[in-house]
Formats: structure tokens, C-alpha cells, sequence
């Protein structure tokens, strides 16, 4: 099947077909549940994880008056920012993608809008990764100061160990949240270019 005749046979469905389950007489087939799966699969750790976040921030302003020094309070204020708008940001940007899983546009519009929220949402994910490490270090000296009232870094060996741990941590799941998020777009991204087999 040529090129021209899938993007006919696409935008014919899109008029006439029910967005859940597409085929017609030419071959062309589009179930959009294994679509919606693939996306799901990262959608729902990005949730889980906003959940956490949401904790963590609630947390820090729960305890936010023990934070006694501006630099503290500084910190604590945008440390809750950034744990409160990462997971959102995120999460809404896997919900466009998910909303292209039907057949309102045409074939070629879908191909090419699905690529640019995967686009958008891999170059947020790298941003995310970067700041996840800054969010580390605030984390570990604002947790110290709320549960024992002084910095984590009056004590160097304890700071160090509990840094290195961290970035250990956070450097090993950062990379394998990654590729499990780029394999599942990838394979989302397989079912919609491959609906003519």
C-alpha cells in the first residue's frame, strides 16, 4: 500500500470509524487500547511519582517553621515549587499524548504531533533528571535541619556519605527510568507509524 492510499484510508476512518477499534476494507487497522497501554506504562509511575512529590512538599511546608535562616527558608520554598510543578508539567504532557491515540486528524497530523510531544516530553524528562540531583541536595540539608534541627553539613563524614549514596541512587534509577520510558514511547511510536500491517 502506497503512502497516499494509507493517509486516504486514514482520514476515511477518522470520518466514519469508532476511535477504539479502526480497520476497513484496505487493510488498515488501528486499535488504540495497545496505544493507550504503551503510554500507560509510563504514565502511571510519572503519577505515582507526582504522588510522592506531593508528599514531599506537603512535608516541607508542614515543618516549614523550623526552617530558621533565609537561605533555609529559600530553599524549602523552592524546593516545594519545583516537587509540586515537575510532576504536573509531566503528567499533563503525557496526557496530550495520550489524547492522540484517535483518529480526529489525519494521518500524517497524528505522526507528526505524536513526535512532537514525544519530542517535548523526552527534552522534560532530561531537564527533570538534571534538577532531580539539585533536589537531592536540597532534600538531604532540609531534611536534616526539620528532623534534627541542625545542618547536615556540620558533620563532613555523614554529609559525604549520605551525598554519595544519594547520587549513587538517584544517577543508577535515573538511567533506567529513562530507557524504560524511551523503550515504551518507542514502541508507541511503533504502533502508530505501523497501523498498515
Amino acid at each position: 500500500m502506497e503512502i497516499d492510499d494509507l493517509k486516504n484510508a486514514w482520514n476515511e476512518l477518522g470520518e466514519k470509524s469508532n476511535p477504539k477499534t479502526l480497520s476497513n476494507r484496505t487493510g488498515l487497522k488501528f486499535d488504540s487500547k495497545p496505544f493507550r497501554s504503551k503510554l500507560s506504562k509510563v504514565l502511571i509511575p510519572e503519577i505515582i511519582g507526582g504522588i510522592i512529590c506531593f508528599f514531599g512538599a506537603s512535608y516541607i511546608v508542614l515543618y516549614f517553621g523550623r526552617l530558621d535562616t533565609f537561605f533555609l527558608r529559600s530553599l524549602g520554598l523552592v524546593t516545594v515549587l519545583l516537587f509540586l510543578v515537575l510532576p504536573i508539567v509531566s503528567i499533563t504532557l503525557l496526557f496530550q499524548m495520550n489524547k492522540l491515540g484517535d483518529l480526529s486528524r489525519s494521518y500524517a497530523e497524528t505522526i507528526k504531533k505524536f513526535t512532537k510531544h514525544e519530542i517535548r516530553f523526552k527534552v522534560f524528562q532530561k531537564i527533570t533528571i538534571g534538577l532531580s540531583f539539585i533536589l537531592l541536595i536540597a532534600t538531604v540539608v532540609l531534611l536534616s535541619k526539620i528532623l534534627n534541627g541542625r545542618h547536615v553539613l556540620s558533620d563532613k563524614y555523614i554529609s559525604a556519605a549520605i551525598y554519595a549514596a544519594g547520587f549513587l541512587f538517584t544517577y543508577f534509577f535515573s538511567r533506567w527510568v529513562w530507557r524504560y520510558y524511551v523503550g515504551s514511547l518507542n514502541k508507541a511510536s511503533e504502533l502508530l507509524r505501523d497501523i498498515d500491517s
